[in-house]
This record gives structure tokens, C-alpha cells and sequence, in this order.
């Protein structure tokens, strides 16, 4: 239902100057009885090999077929007729895509340690992503199975925008963790599936360090502390 502006360029590619006509547009071919879209839109007189850009503005649906015909009445004397239509068909779908994923702490993760889960979510599509969820789940990377841990809301982003959504992490298990993000499209109609998800390992593990090496006269001994 949103207007959108439509560009239609019109050509005489002939030997001599065209006379004065109209372009109009169908909703479909107007060959198998598709009707007129909006009002005729005038074409003046175009030299030889000059090109003329004509804009309307038209309501869209979900999917669209629109034909531009010059001279639909054909009241001018052409070389020829079969040039005098063009189509164009398009479809207006969102299309939510988790395009980044971050997991931070504040120093060493540990058991028990509060994270936070920074993912973006991009509408790659060409129109608004009415309703969705995005899911995030937990595994070690050894383990087939998922445990979802979260759900978060997301509402109306449109076209070519981002969604940035901020999650609590407390790590409960020690490991090569792997986090899934998936977009499920709740009323919006989405051109592919197949970038619905995103996935991100994080290492959850013991660091060891030796903090210091010396050695000892006292007892002829090499001494290290080790955190």
C-alpha cells in the first residue's frame, strides 16, 4: 500500500521527429486485460535519438507487474510497434539477517561470570519487517544439542536499517562455546531464509599463566609463581 516513484525512459530511436502522445501504465499486461494505472502521462515532440525520463508515482502491492506503453491508442505512424512496451515485475519483501554477534566480559570469563551478547540485525530487504523474533541458543562445541537461553522482539525495521539488541550472558559451562541467532519471521513474508542465521565460537577456557621464574641460591632451586 506505499507509494513508491516510478522512472520510465522514453526513446525515439526513428529517422524523423515524433508527433505528440501519452505513456500509460497497467497493473499486468494490458494485452490480457490488465487496467490502466493512474492518468495518461504526456510525451512531447522528441527529436531523432533524443530520450525523455518520465516519473509517476504509484501504489504498491506485495507483487507487482507494471507495463509502460507508448502510444497505447496508436495514433502515430511507427517503423515499428513491437518496441512500444516494457515491464517491469518486482516484489516487495523484508528480509532479516543477523549480520554480526559479539560476547563480552569484563576481564577472564569464568563460571558464574556476566556477559553481555551484542547482536545486529539487518533488513537487507525492500520493505519493513513488520514483526519478527530473533532466538539465541547455547552449546558446547562438542555438543550436538542447542538449549535456547533467550527471545527478543523485533518490530517494524525498515529497508537497508539495523537493529542492535543487548543481551545478559551468565556462563554456566566451561568450553569452545557456540551461540546461535535465528530470525523467525512472525507475519512479515521474507525473500530468502538463508541468511536467518549467524553463529559465533568464544572461548570459555582456564588461562594459566606464569606470572614470574627465578631461581632460588637458598635451596639451589628454579621458583615460579603461576596464576
Amino acid at each position: 500500500g506505499d507509494s513508491a516513484r516510478l522512472d520510465i525512459i522514453v526513446k525515439n530511436i526513428g529517422g524523423i521527429a515524433s508527433q505528440p502522445t501519452v505513456l500509460r501504465l497497467y497493473s499486468g499486461d494490458p494485452n490480457n486485460g490488465a487496467n490502466p494505472v493512474g492518468t495518461d502521462l504526456p510525451v512531447p515532440i522528441l527529436d531523432p535519438d533524443s530520450t525523455l525520463t518520465i516519473t509517476s508515482t504509484i501504489v504498491l502491492n506485495r507483487r507487482n507487474t507494471i507495463y509502460a506503453v507508448a502510444d497505447p491508442d496508436s495514433s502515430l505512424v511507427e517503423q515499428s510497434r513491437r518496441n512500444n512496451a516494457a515491464f517491469r515485475t518486482f516484489e516487495l519483501m523484508s528480509d532479516l539477517s543477523p549480520v554480526a554477534m559479539t560476547l563480552t566480559f569484563d576481564g577472564q570469563a569464568t563460571l558464574g561470570s556476566q556477559g553481555i551478547l551484542t547482536i545486529v540485525v539487518k533488513n537487507v530487504g525492500n520493505d519493513v519487517g513488520s514483526e519478527a523474533t530473533i532466538s539465541l541458543f547455547d552449546r558446547l562445541e562438542a555438543n550436538t544439542i542447542e538449549r535456547q537461553w533467550a527471545t527478543r522482539s523485533i518490530q517494524n525495521l525498515k529497508p537497508d536499517s539495523v537493529r542492535v539488541i543487548v543481551v545478559p550472558y551468565t556462563v554456566d559451562q566451561v568450553g569452545r562455546l557456540v551461540i546461535i541467532g535465528r530470525v523467525d519471521t512472525v507475519t512479515a513474508v521474507e525473500k530468502t531464509f538463508s541468511n536467518n542465521e549467524i553463529t559465533a565460537t568464544f572461548n570459555i577456557l582456564p588461562d594459566i599463566a606464569v606470572d614470574s621464574l627465578w631461581y632460588d641460591e637458598s635451596v639451589n632451586k628454579i621458583k615460579a609463581v603461576v596464576s
